[in-house]
């Protein structure tokens, strides 16, 4: 066995080559630079402390197996552990659903939610941010881990979210009374023909068939748009597309007259200016249907006390700028401009801005909302 030579060059050398001396001999300048690298190392020491001591967020760093190595103030004061319980811990220990497993080192990708177990027994919901330490080979020897508690945060969206349902609830209640309204002013304009028809069979004891079978026909004809509105709030409920045909704006009057006219207060004229014949659109019959018999109806509810003069227009038309902003449409094509136009009290400028409103009514309760001009 080599002995070891006592001769000072011979240690002298080798313990200068470790701590990185060279052939500097150990008398001349091993103090002065040692303590020089010894001072450079405790001022490293003390910024890394200082870093980590004044990170908010807990720190805790491991060896490559998970062992726990170090961990900042915040830790502590985060999850209320100490050195005594976490020294030489695997990191699973700081986990509330991860099993104390060996194999298992705690890497986290970037803002992956965690539960962390206090020292107290209660649960944490923390956003973890993991790497990897690498010597300067780039071989992995610990893990480090910043976790930001995140139990408030989360917490407060839980109550949002609860609260967005409540309102979610409140307001589709509320949009089904609204529509539950409009359905039943619908429905009453559509019942108000069926029933002035059946009248006129009862109360004037009508005798001819041909008569009669005139006002039933206007009552099945009512009741079919009864039932195309039905159809309506069905197809309207499953967001589908309404069937738009080409539909002659002028035999909608009539239908609408027809339901119209039985309704209307003696002091109230309706007078009808066709001045078209091509007026045929593509449009969903029903729904023209219901929009003009609205807007009517709304004129002779505002002209019901002092009476009046409702005017029903039918003209070709063009327009000089898109008030709507309908895309794809041929301005210099022609155009059918239908104008329901009322001696009434008119509309307040204080409610004018408000009627494009879903259901926005200035009607009395009882009296129907309908659906509105939106």
């Amino acid at each position: 066995m080599k002995r070891r030579s006592n001769h000072p060059s011979s240690w002298e050398d080798e313990f200068n080559n470790i701590v990185g001396l060279g052939n500097k001999s150990i008398h001349k300048s091993y103090y002065p630079e040692l303590k020089d690298k010894l001072l450079k190392l405790d001022q490293q020491s003390l910024y890394y402390q200082s870093i980590l001591s004044s990170i908010p967020d807990a720190v805790v760093i491991t060896d490559q197996k998970g062992m726990i190595k170090q961990f900042n103030p915040a830790l502590s004061k985060i999850l209320g552990y100490f050195a005594e319980d976490l020294n030489g811990k695997h990191i699973s220990i700081l986990y509330s659903s991860t099993p104390n497993d060996e194999n298992y080192i705690g890497e986290l990708p970037k803002g992956n939610k965690q539960h962390y177990r206090c020292k107290d027994g209660s649960v944490l919901i923390g956003e973890a941010l993991g790497s990897e330490i690498k010597d300067s080979t780039g071989k992995i020897f610990g893990h480090l881990q910043v976790i930001r508690d995140i139990t408030e945060r989360e917490e407060s969206l839980a109550k949002q979210k609860k609260l967005e349902k409540q309102l979610l609830k409140s307001q589709k209640m509320e949009a089904i009374g609204s529509m539950a309204g409009g359905i039943a002013h619908d429905f009453n304009n559509i019942l108000s023909g069926i029933i002035g028809y059946a009248e006129l069979v009862e109360i004037f004891e009508i005798n001819d068939v041909t008569e009669i079978k005139k006002n039933l026909k206007e009552i099945l004809e009512a009741a079919y748009r009864a039932r195309d509105l039905v159809k309506q709030i069905l197809l309207f409920s499953r967001d589908s597309d309404h069937d738009v045909a080409p539909t002659k704006l002028s035999a909608v009057l009539v239908e609408v007259f027809k339901l119209i006219r039985p309704s209307t207060p003696k002091n109230i004229q309706i007078v009808e200016e066709i001045e078209i014949d091509n007026d045929i659109v593509l449009a969903d019959f029903t729904q023209i249907h219901q929009v003009i018999t609205n807007l009517m109806t709304n004129s002779i509810y505002a002209m019901r006390e002092n009476g009046g003069t409702l005017t029903v227009k039918l003209q070709e038309g063009r327009l000089d700028r898109n008030p709507v902003e309908i895309d794809k449409v041929d301005l210099t094509s022609k155009m059918v401009l239908l104008e329901i136009r009322d001696s009434g009290i008119g509309i307040p400028d204080e409610v004018l801005d408000h009627i494009f409103e879903p259901y926005f009514t200035t009607k009395q309760r009882g009296e129907g909302t309908g659906f509105g001009l939106a």
